[in-house]
C-alpha cells in the first residue's frame, strides 16, 4: 500500500508557504491593534496586578474543620495558572489607556480557556491620576483521572483517561486515554499547548491506535485574538483509520454493519479581517489535500450481533452490498476561498448552561462562505500510479461549497440563537456528461433561553434542530435516539437520513447544600422527534417519537462552567413499554457551551475548512 503519510507531508510542505507570514509573526495581541498615540483622559495604566487564586477560598473559621481541610488539600494539590501566562493573554499593557472594551475582551478570552473558571478585571484610580488594573482569576480543577461507565444498555465500561489540563500552570495539556464505545476503540496520547514557545501560537497533537488502524491529528493554529485580531492561520494534518457504523434494520439478525474507511486531510489556511472590532469582514485562502478510501470493499464489511463489537462477524449477502452507493472514495487537492461578514458583540450571562457560572453569549450575526474548487493536480502529490487507486472514484471535476450563518439576539431575561450550515459537492465522474450536487449535508438549530427570576434560580431552555443528507456518496447515517436527540431511546434506535427534534428543559439551581463549594441543580425535560429514511442505507420513516425525563446537574467547584448530568428518561406513547434510560454524562448536550455541530453530521463532513480559527483550549 502506498505510504499515505509521506504523501500528505509532501502536500503539507508544498502548501505551508501560505502560512509563513502568519506563523512567523506570532506576536502578542497588542501588535494587532491599531497603533494610535492618544492622550488618556482617565489616566494611563501604570501597573497591572495579577492575582491567580486557588480553586477554593479557605472559608470562614466557623466552617467545619473537615471542609476547611478538604479545601486546603485540593488547593495544595493544584498549581495555579502562572501570572506570566495570564499577562500574555491580556489585550492591554502598562502605559496604555484604560479601555473597557479591551478589559471585557480580555475577560472573555481568559474565561473561554478550559482551565479558568472566573475572571474579573477592574481599573483602580491612583492618587497620581493613573490607573492600576487588577486582574483576578480562579482556576478550574484540572487534574482528571476518569473512568467512564454508562448504563445505556446495561452497565458498560467505556474507557479511562488521565489528563492534566494546565500542567504546572503553563496552559499546556498532557494526557493519555482509552475510549471504547460501540465501534470506537481508541488508545492514545494527547498534547495541547495554548501558548507555544511563549507566543499566541497554539499546538495540538493526538496520536494512537483505533480498532482498525491508527490516528494522527496534528495542528498549529494562530487564532484570531478576540474581536481585535487581524490575522489568523492554521496548519493541520489529520489521518484516521476507522469503522463507520451503520445501524441495521431491526428485522435483521445483526445490529450494525461496519465499513472500514481511511480519511486523511492536509490543510494550510490563512485569513485576514478588516474593519472595526464588532464589525468585521474576513478574507481567507488556503489549500487542502483530501483522501477518502474504502480499500477491499465489499470484502472488508463486517457485522455485529447485539453490542458485541469485540467479535466482528463476516458479511452476509444483501447487507454489505447496500452500502455501495456511499463508498465513492476520492483523492484530490482543493484551493479554498473563505469569505465572511461578522457583526458580533458578547454579553456575560449567568446560569444558562452552567448551574451558576458565567459564560459569554454572542449577539449579532456571522455569515460565512467557503468555496473549494479542485485543482488540476495529479499523482505527484501522493506518489501513486492510477492502477493502485482501486478504491477511488474516477472524478472529472469536484467543487465544494459551504455556507454558514449564526444570529443571536437577547434581552435582560431571554436569549435567542439561530445557527445554520450547509455543505455540498458539485461532482462529475468521468463517465458522466454533466455534474450533480452530491454529499449535501445541512443542519439548522434554534436555541432559546428564558430566565424567569421567580422562586428558585430557573432557566427554561428550548431547542429545535433539523439535520439531513441528500444524494450522499460518502458514508452517512443519522439516528433519532441517543443522549443528544430523543433521550428516551438508545443510540442505535431508528436509523434515518433526515430528522427533526424539539426539546424543552427546565433547569433549576437549588443553591443547596453547600453553594460555596459545589453547584447542584435539577432538570426536567421533554423531547419530541421524527426521522425520514432519505437515501441512506437501512433508513426508516419513524413517525413522531417522544420522551420525558428528569435529572441532576452538578458543577465542581461552585461557579464552574463544566456540568455533569445524571438523567433518567422515559419514552412515551406507543413505545412507553420500553422502560427508562439512565445516563450519566459530562456536560449538557443541549446548549451554547456544547455548540451547534451535530456529532453524526461532523463525522460525514469531509472538507473541514471553515472560518473559525479557535485555539485548542477554547
Amino acid at each position: 500500500m502506498p505510504d499515505l503519510f509521506v504523501a500528505s507531508l509532501r502536500c503539507l510542505a508544498s502548501a505551508g508557504v501560505l502560512l509563513t507570514g502568519v506563523l512567523g509573526a506570532a506576536s502578542p495581541a497588542r501588535a494587532q491593534l491599531p497603533g494610535e498615540d492618544v492622550a488618556c483622559e482617565a489616566g494611563p495604566v501604570s501597573r497591572i496586578i495579577i492575582e491567580s487564586r486557588p480553586i477554593f477560598d479557605p472559608g470562614p473559621p466557623s466552617q467545619p474543620r473537615i471542609l476547611r481541610w478538604t479545601r486546603g488539600l485540593a488547593n495544595f494539590m493544584h498549581v495555579e495558572t502562572r501570572e506570566g501566562f495570564i499577562a500574555g493573554e491580556l489585550l492591554f499593557g502598562e502605559g496604555d489607556c484604560p479601555d473597557p472594551f479591551l478589559f471585557e475582551e480580555s475577560e472573555r478570552i481568559l474565561r473561554e480557556l478550559g482551565f479558568i473558571a472566573t475572571v474579573d478585571i477592574v481599573a483602580e484610580p491612583q492618587p497620581d491620576g493613573t490607573r492600576h488594573v487588577r486582574v483576578t482569576t480562579r482556576d478550574e480543577w484540572t487534574t482528571k483521572i476518569q473512568i467512564d461507565v454508562t448504563v445505556d444498555d446495561g452497565l458498560q465500561f467505556e474507557g479511562a483517561s488521565v489528563v492534566e489540563e494546565n500542567f504546572l500552570g503553563s496552559g499546556n495539556l498532557i494526557g493519555a486515554f482509552y475510549q471504547e464505545r460501540k465501534e470506537r476503540r481508541d488508545l492514545g496520547l494527547t498534547l495541547h499547548s495554548t501558548r507555544l514557545a511563549g507566543t499566541r501560537l497554539d499546538g495540538r497533537l493526538n496520536v494512537g491506535r483505533t480498532r482498525s488502524g491508527g490516528f494522527t491529528d496534528a495542528m498549529l493554529v494562530y487564532p484570531f485574538v478576540g474581536e481585535v485580531g487581524r490575522f489568523a492561520g492554521r496548519l493541520r494534518f489529520h489521518r484516521r483509520e476507522s469503522l463507520f457504523p451503520y445501524v441495521l434494520d431491526p428485522s435483521l439478525d445483526y445490529s450494525y454493519a461496519l465499513l472500514p474507511e481511511l480519511a486523511e486531510r492536509i490543510e494550510a489556511t490563512q485569513a485576514y479581517r478588516f474593519g472595526e472590532p464588532g464589525n468585521l469582514t474576513l478574507l481567507g485562502f488556503g489549500i487542502t489535500h483530501e483522501t477518502l478510501r474504502f480499500d477491499e470493499y465489499p470484502d472488508s464489511v463486517s457485522l455485529v450481533r447485539g453490542l458485541d463489537f469485540g467479535n466482528l462477524l463476516d458479511d452476509e449477502p444483501g447487507i454489505g452490498s447496500r452500502l455501495a452507493g456511499q463508498t465513492r472514495g476520492h483523492e484530490l487537492t482543493r484551493f479554498n476561498l473563505l469569505l465572511a461578514r461578522r457583526k458580533v458583540r458578547f454579553e456575560t450571562r449567568t446560569g444558562l448552561d452552567a448551574v451558576s457560572g458565567e459564560q459569554s453569549v454572542p449577539q449579532g450575526f456571522d455569515l460565512s462562505l467557503t468555496l473549494g474548487p479542485r485543482l488540476p493536480l495529479g499523482g505527484w502529490l501522493s506518489g501513486e500510479d492510477e492502477s493502485s487507486q482501486t478504491s477511488l472514484a474516477a472524478l472529472a471535476s469536484d467543487f465544494m461549497g459551504r455556507v454558514s450563518f449564526f444570529g443571536g439576539v437577547g434581552s435582560a431575561s431571554a436569549v435567542l440563537l439561530v445557527n445554520a450550515d450547509t455543505e455540498a459537492r458539485r461532482v462529475r465522474f468521468e463517465d458522466e456528461a454533466d455534474g450533480r450536487w452530491r454529499d449535501i449535508f445541512s443542519e439548522a438549530d434554534l436555541l432559546a433561553y428564558w430566565q424567569t427570576g421567580v422562586g428558585f434560580a430557573r432557566t427554561l431552555v428550548a431547542r429545535v434542530s433539523a439535520a439531513g443528507g441528500w444524494n450522499t456518496i460518502s458514508p452517512f447515517q443519522l439516528t433519532l435516539g441517543g443522549r443528544d436527540v430523543v433521550r428516551g431511546y438508545k443510540e442505535e434506535d431508528f436509523p434515518a437520513g433526515r430528522r427533526m427534534v424539539a426539546s424543552f428543559e427546565n433547569r433549576v439551581d437549588l443553591r443547596w447544600p453547600a453553594p460555596n463549594s459545589i453547584d447542584l441543580g435539577m432538570t426536567f425535560f421533554a423531547d419530541a422527534g421524527r426521522a425520514w429514511a432519505g437515501d441512506v442505507p437501512f433508513g426508516t420513516d419513524t413517525g413522531w417519537k417522544t420522551a420525558v425525563g428528569a435529572g441532576l446537574r452538578l458543577a465542581f467547584p461552585a461557579g464552574s462552567s463544566r456540568v455533569t448530568r445524571i438523567d433518567l428518561a422515559w419514552p412515551v406513547g406507543a413505545d412507553s413499554g420500553r422502560g427508562p434510560m439512565f445516563r450519566a454524562s459530562a456536560g449538557d448536550f443541549i446548549g451554547l457551551v456544547r455548540g451547534f455541530a451535530d456529532a453524526q453530521m461532523v463525522r460525514s463532513r469531509r472538507s473541514g475548512v471553515n472560518t473559525n480559527f479557535e485555539g485548542v483550549s477554547r
